[in-house]
C-alpha cells in the first residue's frame, strides 16, 4: 500500500514524500503538503479521513507550564504545519487508494 502510494503521489506538485524504505512496516503514511487544513478538509469532504499526527509536544499545555513556548523548535514546528497521514489499514481496498490518491490530484489541481 505505501508503494501504491508513492507511485500515484510522487508526480503531483507540491506533495512531499519521504523516501520509501523496503521492509518497513508501515503503520502510517504520511505526506508533506503547504496547504495542509484545506487538503484535510476537502479530504472529509470526501469522506476520506486523514489524520494529523502528532502535536509537537513543548506546546502542549503541560510543557508550556515548564516554560516551553512556540518558536522554541522550529523545524519540528514547519513539519507539524505540512504533516497529514493518509488512510492505511490492512483492509483498504486498491479502489479506495486509488479514490484517496485522485482525489489528492484534484485537491492539487484546484489550488494550482
Amino acid at each position: 500500500m505505501a508503494k501504491n502510494y508513492e507511485a500515484g503521489l510522487n508526480q503531483i506538485e507540491g506533495i512531499e514524500l519521504f523516501p520509501f524504505q523496503d521492509g518497513h512496516a508501515y503503520h502510517l503514511y504520511v505526506i508533506k503538503v503547504d496547504h495542509r487544513k484545506g487538503l484535510y478538509d476537502y479530504l472529509k469532504k470526501h469522506n476520506i479521513f486523514a489524520q494529523i499526527h502528532y502535536i509537537p509536544i513543548h506546546t502542549q499545555p503541560y510543557y508550556q507550564k515548564m516554560g516551553w513556548q512556540k518558536g522554541d523548535f522550529p523545524i519540528v514546528e514547519s513539519y507539524y504545519q505540512k504533516c497529514l497521514t493518509l488512510p492505511l489499514y490492512p483492509n483498504l481496498k486498491p479502489q479506495e487508494q486509488a479514490f484517496i490518491i485522485e482525489t489528492i490530484r484534484s485537491f492539487q489541481t484546484l489550488i494550482s
